[in-house]
């Protein structure tokens, strides 16, 4: 059945939450694990008001996570987005690894703190995009991602240790991307006015790379 929390939940230990439809906060609300215990939600979240969730241990949300508010995460230990993501704004600053399934449509800000792993082909369509960890695909996989903003991306390495099939990143006229190495299969797309190379491009099969309007390597 349905699960409507409308409040806030704090606990020493693991905290669990399923439903067809699982609601969070009315109109804020906030999830803490004080002992390290993960924290996990099997089914469908609809936000229902700016929600933070902390915990030392795992995070994991099963299947979709919408509605037009903003979802903060705090702590360490993995996290699993196992399915879309569309809500008004993502600041991930969990220090573990994020595992990403599915495409993440954020109207405004977008950020990681630690690195991902794409289980997925992915697209995210944001605003400002941070990525401060390394990006790779699954080891043994070679998973696509795709970056569509109009305002400014910074990217870590992205497929350095577990190559990408292929990235695409499209900034539009007035964004810029900024990002370290990019490693993938195929090909390397990068549709951006203004884009900042710290490290190198490189595909390991065929594909090829495509720099933006105004190409600067570092």
């Amino acid at each position: 059945g349905t699960l409507t929390l409308a409040g806030s939940v704090t606990t020493t230990n693991a905290q669990g939450y399923s439903g067809t439809s699982i609601t969070l906060g009315s109109p804020a609300a906030s999830f803490v694990s004080l002992g390290g215990g993960g924290i996990a939600f099997s089914g469908p979240v609809n936000l229902n008001g700016d929600v933070s969730i902390q915990t030392n241990g795992s995070l994991t949300f099963s299947s979709t996570i919408s509605n037009n508010f903003t979802l903060f995460l705090a702590g360490s230990g993995p996290t699993t987005f196992g399915g879309t993501v569309n809500i008004f704004a993502l600041d991930n600053q969990r220090a573990g690894v994020s595992t990403i399934s599915s495409n993440q449509t954020v109207s405004t800000n977008l950020s990681y703190a630690g690195a991902v792993t794409l289980t997925g082909d992915v697209v995210i369509t944001a605003g400002p995009t941070t990525f401060a960890g390394a990006i790779n695909s699954t080891g043994g996989n070679a998973f696509s991602l795709t970056i569509n903003s109009e305002a400014p991306v910074t990217l870590a390495d992205v497929g350095t240790t577990f190559a990408l099939g292929s990235f695409t990143s499209d900034t539009g006229p007035s964004g810029t991307l900024t990002v370290g190495s990019i490693r993938t299969r195929g090909a390397i797309a990068l549709r951006d006015q203004q884009v900042t190379l710290t490290g190198s491009l490189s595909d390991t099969t065929d594909g090829g790379a495509i720099a933006g309007a105004n190409f600067t390597s570092n």
